[in-house]
């Protein structure tokens, strides 16, 4: 008898438990969680969860909290579940378990777009490293320009001897210009302007190249596109990041000095008002974001680093991990998946 009731009583504990609401927690991620305007929960990792929700009987209450609350939330068993863009990772497996992985992808960019055109090339002609050049050529041109008329004026039988100082002057620049650009049809006669002549023309390859470099940089340096072509090319901007995220992981280990903020959005809008030159996110994130709140104004790069996997987390050993994956798989293989992945992210 008494152990007919321990049964019973076995079971009613059991029931219980599994009636128990589970504690699901959850962060801003659009477009995997987020909330409406009424406040209620929606996005790819929502409608996913909601789907294996029903087919599994679960019933469930939803815990927002920030990255470190929802990691800490899986270690001190104060959540069963979280739901979002949470990215799989060998620091993150040994303390949680992760279902199947659900959406693939990596890192990416976000940068200002930067308006092309004549006032941009305009701008880039104002850079001081180019002024500093085109000073520095002009000086040598006006210093060229006195000493091969003192050169040439003191030279016997020479047709310039006579010419006045502005005429010798303006004479002796035309051929200081002249030389620069490579053209020669009025040699000096003297030795000494002979000599200025080899040391001008050397000296004219290599300011000519100089400009030349200069010029290409300033017109392009200003345009981030331009600047990062992979991601090695991070270390030289001023990078972003969420503090604590997978993303801010791979800045570490790729030595890249980044500036931690406390959300996504506040990261991108860091980037609008050219506080710094780059986010570095998943890239699914910041092309919604980006296409919802700052479409004209910031790009993401046609670049993708880092893989990432996308899964569920629950704490170790968890009993439903099986179950979650086994719905997790059925329902990521029909048609409704792929409408509702174009829903959110288009082609």
């Amino acid at each position: 008898m008494r152990l007919i009731y321990l049964f019973i009583c076995l079971f009613c504990l059991s029931l219980g438990i599994a009636q128990t609401p589970l504690r699901v927690g959850m962060k801003q991620s659009a477009p995997f969680t987020m909330t409406n305007s009424q406040g209620a929960w929606e996005g790819i990792s929502v409608q996913l969860w909601q789907e294996i929700a029903n087919d599994l009987g679960l019933s469930y209450n939803v815990e927002e909290r920030d990255l470190q609350g929802l990691l800490a939330g899986l270690q001190d068993g104060s959540l069963d579940l979280v739901v979002g863009a949470l990215t799989i990772t060998e620091a993150r497996e040994e303390v949680f378990d992760f279902s199947n992985s659900f959406f693939n992808t990596g890192l990416s960019v976000a940068v200002r777009k930067e308006k092309a055109g004549f006032l941009s090339i305009l701008k880039g002609l104002f850079n001081r490293q180019l002024l500093q050049v085109v000073l520095a050529l002009f000086a040598g041109l006006l210093l060229v320009s006195l000493l091969v008329w003192w050169f040439e004026r003191s030279h016997k039988g020479n047709p310039r001897q006579e010419h006045s100082v502005p005429h010798g002057i303006g004479w002796g620049l035309w051929w200081a210009i002249i030389t620069l650009i490579g053209y020669d049809d009025v040699q000096p006669r003297s030795l000494g302007g002979r000599i200025l002549a080899v040391i001008w023309m050397i000296a004219s390859v290599v300011g000519v190249s100089v400009l030349t470099a200069v010029l290409t940089t300033v017109l392009t340096l200003d345009r981030l596109e331009n600047r990062i072509q992979t991601e090695a090319d991070l270390a030289r901007v001023n990078v972003a990041s969420l503090d604590g995220s997978s993303s801010a992981s791979y800045l570490e280990r790729s030595r890249v000095v980044y500036h931690p903020y406390p959300s996504i959005a506040a990261g991108i809008d860091a980037v609008a008002k050219g506080q710094v030159d780059a986010m570095v996110y998943d890239k699914p994130l910041l092309q919604y974001l980006i296409k919802e709140n700052y479409p004209n104004k910031l790009e993401v790069l046609d670049l993708t680093f880092d893989p990432q996997n996308y899964a569920f987390a629950l704490p170790s050993g968890s009993p439903l991990r099986e179950d979650i994956n086994r719905s997790l798989l059925k329902f990521i293989g029909q048609d409704s998946w792929r409408e509702l992945l174009l829903d959110y992210l288009g082609k």
